[in-house]
């Protein structure tokens, strides 16, 4: 029986664990491998509590994840943490027995690739160690010597210490070979066709501030709104306020069609949100991003003027009302969001895999995810 590869994630904001969910469909098409897809706060008791604490830093003090993002961003003040981290791992190593039987292991979460680094280096274990990471920068505390790998976007400033990174981009979902028209999504979902679309999306977390965004909008022509919560456990539901069309779409499969039928796409930065919305035709309005990643996303994509980035409210209405009605500052947004887009990252990613280490007698299957 050929063993399975891990993709391992913590789902610590969604992008990770969506990020694991795309490569593993993209490996299974590459091969004939089903790999295993772990998720750590399910089989690690202390990544609940991690979890638990990190939203609520975001709810009640997101200025303070910001500084600790920025202040662990130095490899030498992990050392200690690390070390501590992985002893309780130990103590909990049924799952660990598993993965040291795999051919490899991806992961695509800095402090889980840190933590399954230094497990490495613990343990004499001569196993490929892979990091995709799922933001535009890149954080010093995935840069360790037992990485065999990095997959970065093409924005990130590269591991000072290794030669083995790949500027490939961030995993994205599968690129159609023409982008739809937006009247075709919008007859498909039942939108109004001869309304702007505004969509602003939440987040896995569901964070953003749906009511004061759509408050500062008010002003606005008839429009509607697109509220993605992300969130499973809320209803679809539509109403009217300021002469607007509200609609609450929980989670959804149908995101990546809800983006390109929308006019404006008003959202937080998070790495794997940004890095679809950058193929498709839909210029993006960033407000708000979570201190630390989402922030140096933000600033990022902004340098390259691939986005609108706005700090406060009173901007956000008027960066809006700009792309759906200047035309050239539009088209520019657009044009800018394509040069830096990589809508074949994620079936790059695998094949580099595979073919560097040749784990797997199978060839490569004849047609891609990221083609159909």
């Amino acid at each position: 029986m050929e063993k399975k590869p891990f993709i391992i994630h913590a789902s610590i904001g969604h992008g990770h664990c969506r990020a694991a969910e795309i490569l593993q469909r993209e490996l299974k098409l590459q091969t004939t491998i089903n790999p295993q897809v772990l998720d750590l706060v399910l089989h690690a008791p202390y990544w609940k509590s991690i979890k638990q604490n990190y939203y609520r830093l975001l709810q009640h003090a997101p200025f303070l994840w910001g500084g600790m993002y920025k202040s662990t961003d130095v490899i030498t003040i992990w050392t200690l943490l690390l070390k501590n981290v992985l002893k309780a791992c130990m103590i909990q190593n049924s799952w660990l027995t598993e993965i040291e039987k795999a051919p490899l292991i991806i992961s695509t979460h800095p402090i889980v690739t840190a933590m399954l680094a230094e497990w490495k280096k613990a343990r004499h274990i001569q196993l490929p160690l892979y990091h995709v990471h799922t933001d535009f920068g890149f954080h010093q505390v995935a840069e360790h010597s037992e990485v065999n790998g990095y997959f970065l976007s093409n924005l990130a400033t590269p591991p000072a210490h290794t030669s083995c990174y790949y500027q490939f981009g961030i995993p994205v979902e599968p690129k159609r070979q023409t982008l739809l028209p937006i009247d075709y999504n919008k007859k498909k979902y039942s939108i109004h066709l001869n309304k702007k679309v505004i969509m602003i999306a939440g987040g896995g977390e569901g964070l953003a501030p749906f009511e004061k965004i759509i408050h500062e909008c008010k002003w606005f022509p008839p429009s509607i709104f697109l509220c993605m919560t992300g969130l499973k456990h809320h209803k679809q539901r539509i109403y009217t306020q300021y002469g607007h069309e509200i609609h609450v779409i929980p989670f959804t499969s149908a995101f990546s069609d809800y983006v390109q039928l929308a006019d404006v796409l008003i959202t937080k930065a998070g790495g794997l949100t940004l890095a679809h919305a950058l193929t498709t035709n839909t210029p993006v309005v960033l407000f708000q991003p979570i201190p630390g990643q989402e922030t140096e996303n933000a600033y990022l994509l902004e340098e390259k003027e691939a986005v609108c980035f706005v700090q406060c409210i009173n901007q956000l209405s008027k960066s809006v009302n700009k792309l759906l009605r200047d035309p050239v500052f539009r088209d520019e947004r657009i044009r800018n969001a394509h040069h830096i887009s990589r809508p074949d990252a994620t079936r790059n990613i695998i094949q580099q895999i595979v073919c560097d280490h040749g784990l797997f007698s199978v060839p490569l299957a004849s047609k891609s995810i990221a083609e159909y």
